[in-house]
């Protein structure tokens, strides 16, 4: 897992787990109660191509929104959940 604080209220998450064992689920969990203390108001992503109903399964969106990593070498998607007060 890799989290980029990319503006104030902004948090840019990477998430690589092995499928089906219910282990992403927990890490996006505890990952998003981390970034909520930190008063970060929307995390983004970049899903690959085929997982993306996981993210939206756990509230994700589709939105485009600027990755300012480089060199992504598949298709992906990019989507953004939103927290509130």
């Amino acid at each position: 897992m890799r989290l980029d604080f990319t503006a104030p209220e902004e948090a840019a998450v990477r998430l690589v787990v092995h499928q089906g064992q219910g282990i992403g689920s927990k890490m996006l969990r505890a990952l998003e109660e981390h970034v909520k203390s930190k008063d970060v108001k929307k995390i983004v992503i970049n899903a690959r191509k085929g997982v993306e109903n996981f993210y939206k399964e756990n509230g994700f969106v589709y939105e485009d929104w600027t990755d300012p990593s480089e060199g992504i070498d598949r298709p992906t998607i990019p989507m953004a959940k939103y927290f509130s007060k």
